[in-house]
């Protein structure tokens, strides 16, 4: 299957603007024209042509990429340098081949000058996104971060992809390597990468203090973690998948310590609210004979895989 997609963000800056982790916003009369497309045509490449310039001098300017959408020059998946120490203009390409996972990217422009380190605005893009259609609806034929397509009741690991925390976005929490923190969050954007254990049922069981069962709704859920045109399914659509949706043994990561839970069951999540249970949601679950249970509702601080659908 051949992906075609291409994507543009243009910026003229008369001050450009930006910020490293801890680094107050500031302003610096730097770049004049900032330009960056990416253009993906296979599973495992994508292209870059970044257009920069600026009348200072520019330690060095490029493009990082990464499946989370707050990654750094020091924390991403892959950093191409397109140029150092220059001033002036420079128009370069360069097309780079990668492992990508199952799940969308974020391709960021930056430069780096004597005082620090500045960021544009992300581009996400997809070159790995294998589908597979059930019933007039189009699925992801793999996890979401996996690196292999799923089938009934398989058990490599490669197939499991990330694990979200019910309503958060792409931020790192969700690679099964995270670090744990109990320091509840304060806004459905927490800011940090972390995996948020509650142990003490307060805010039930929920990573963020003030709970929003609309961050996962459709395509404009604030935190759609699934790529453009993609989102979350219903319970009813996972209904109406099962047996042919093809669900590895997954298992899913517990709330209490952020540990991964090995089971023979598959779980997913859907954008359902359970209405039995302040504060809870829905997953689906089936059994590794991939007769469906049924769906069940659990808080939203445990993480199970998703499989996105097309809207």
């Amino acid at each position: 299957m051949k992906f075609l997609t291409t994507l543009l963000l243009l910026f003229f800056f008369e001050f450009a603007m930006g910020q490293v982790a801890g680094m107050p916003l500031i302003m610096n009369p730097i770049v004049r024209k900032l330009s960056l497309d990416v253009t993906t045509s296979s599973s495992t490449s994508a292209n870059f042509v970044l257009k920069f310039a600026s009348s200072h001098n520019i330690i060095e300017c490029g493009v990082i990429y990464s499946y989370n959408n707050n990654a750094t020059i020091s924390n991403n998946q892959g950093k191409w340098v397109a140029a150092t120490n220059f001033n002036g203009g420079i128009d370069l390409s360069n097309n780079i081949t990668h492992s990508f996972v199952y799940a969308p990217y974020y391709a960021i422009p930056y430069f780096t000058v004597s005082n620090g380190t500045y960021y544009g605005s992300s581009i996400q893009f997809t070159p790995n996104w294998a589908t597979v259609t059930i019933n007039g609806k189009v699925w992801a034929a793999a996890n979401l971060g996996a690196t292999m397509i799923a089938t009934n009741a398989g058990t490599n690991s490669n197939m499991y992809g990330f694990y979200y925390q019910w309503g958060r976005g792409s931020d790192g929490h969700q690679l099964s390597s995270s670090t744990t923190t109990s320091t509840i969050a304060t806004s459905s954007i927490p800011g940090n990468s972390n995996f948020i254990t509650n142990t003490s049922g307060v805010y039930f069981y929920d990573w963020m203090t003030q709970q929003d069962v609309n961050l996962w709704q459709g395509l404009n859920g604030q935190n759609n973690p699934c790529p453009s045109g993609y989102r979350l399914p219903t319970i009813d659509e996972c209904k109406s998948a099962v047996p042919t949706l093809q669900m590895p043994n997954n298992g899913y990561r517990r709330a209490q310590d952020g540990a991964i839970v090995a089971t023979n069951w598959g779980y997913l999540w859907t954008s359902n609210i359970r209405t039995n249970s302040q504060g809870g949601v829905s997953y689906w679950r089936a059994d590794a004979l991939d007769r469906p249970s049924g769906t069940l509702g659990i808080n939203n601080a445990n993480a199970f895989p998703i499989r996105c659908i097309q809207n």
